[in-house]
């Protein structure tokens, strides 16, 4: 399997997104070919197998730019990939949905999914606990 994963940061000492590292690494340990665009390229120690591309975040390039690099990056890499895995940004699905339906690739979307919550109590400045109600609903 060759997979092509859609990732906002590559960067093993970043404290929030530094997790990505390790998820592609083990892609790697199970995938003949894994290609990897992100916004962002920080620093990261990956295996011969993976290849990474950055959309120019760190470099400050415009929007637009990041398009076109996107764009650029899914048509010349098209023979080495055969899925997609975006990871939180549906916004790529989007952009190369018809692409990749059109070139047959399979698309797998992982985004964060947050469920109901029960009524909180909150502390108000009178002492006197709130009631009010906070809900969050699934997308």
């Amino acid at each position: 399997m060759k997979l092509l994963i859609i990732t906002q940061k590559v960067d093993k000492s970043d404290d929030l997104l530094g997790f990505m590292h390790s998820w592609i690494l083990e892609f790697a340990k199970h995938c003949q070919m894994v290609t990897v665009i992100c916004l962002y390229k920080g620093n990261f120690d990956l295996p011969s197998n993976v290849k990474v591309f950055s959309l120019g975040k760190e470099k400050g390039v415009s929007r637009v730019r990041y398009m076109l690099n996107f764009f650029r990056y899914i048509i010349s890499e098209r023979n080495n990939y055969d899925s997609v895995f975006v990871h939180m940004n549906q916004v790529y699905v989007v952009l190369g949905g018809f692409f990749w339906k059109l070139m047959r690739k399979k698309i797998s979307l992982r985004e964060r999914r947050v469920s109901a919550r029960k009524p909180e109590k909150k502390p108000t400045v009178s002492g006197r606990r709130s009631t009010r109600k906070r809900w969050t609903w699934m997308t």
